[in-house]
């Protein structure tokens, strides 16, 4: 009986990253998601019907974060494998189980990456760019695709490891900790870059970089930050108030 093998998914994984390659307003992501798991059919299907029938569910409307998608291609990979050395009678809970992933896959990517990494690769490149100028850019750039390289990799073999346990992951009490988490750093270099900007905006950076206010605005930030019962919103908004005060100060 043929099992997955590593090389399987790891041309999976290659093929995701052309998983927008046919993202049409029809099917969303649908055809996308088909043509990654073709080494998977490959791997696991004879016969041409078997394999025809493989293509044809996975065709179907598909709609998620392109990202957050890996951990649906690992988890449809290890339950189509499952139905074959189980023998299950049907697949019905192959499709039911992709269609409910839509929703938390496409919401989790959504918040953070687009509402948190991005912004926070950005505003460390910024950071850089005013010690190294293009630096800045290029350490955005390799920071963002750092969380999105890992995401892709790690997505489908904790996906194909989980099977349909991986909704548990992808649940609101399971993702809560890590958004919450980067919230927090988010907020924490914000004020820190704030404060740089208007730092450098003086000219006087190398002169004022190890000065005490300067310090202590990225001390203070981080207590702001960090501690739970400071809502994201109001440590932001502290930040910046700090960041604005010490900024007049350093000029």
């Amino acid at each position: 009986m043929k099992r997955i093998r590593k090389r399987d998914l790891l041309r999976l994984i290659l093929r995701s990253f052309y998983i927008q390659g046919s993202w049409n307003y029809e099917r969303m992501l649908g055809l996308g998601l088909c043509s990654c798991l073709v080494p998977i059919a490959q791997r696991l299907f004879d016969s041409k019907d078997d394999y025809s029938n493989f293509l044809e569910r996975h065709l179907e409307f598909f709609n998620a974060h392109p990202y957050m998608a890996s951990f649906a291609l690992g988890a449809l990979a290890r339950l189509e494998e499952d139905a074959i050395v189980k023998n299950w009678a049907d697949t019905r809970p192959i499709e039911i189980f992709k269609e409910r992933l839509c929703g938390p896959l496409g919401a989790i990517g959504d918040n953070l990456f687009w509402k948190m990494i991005r912004p926070m690769s950005l505003l460390i490149g910024m950071c850089i760019s005013f010690f190294a100028g293009w630096a800045g850019l290029i350490s955005a750039f390799l920071i963002y695709n750092a969380f999105h390289f890992f995401i892709r990799v790690w997505g489908v073999y904790q996906g194909y490891r989980k099977g349909f346990d991986i909704i548990r992951d992808l649940s609101i009490s399971g993702t809560q900790k890590i958004i919450d988490l980067f919230q927090k750093i988010s907020s924490t270099i914000l004020g820190f870059t704030i404060v740089t900007g208007m730092v450098w905006s003086s000219r006087q950076l190398p002169e004022a970089a190890g000065n005490i206010p300067f310090l202590v605005l990225l001390i203070i930030s981080l207590l702001i930050a960090w501690p739970k019962k400071v809502s994201t919103e109001m440590s932001i908004l502290i930040i910046i108030l700090i960041s604005i005060t010490f900024g007049l100060m350093i000029q």
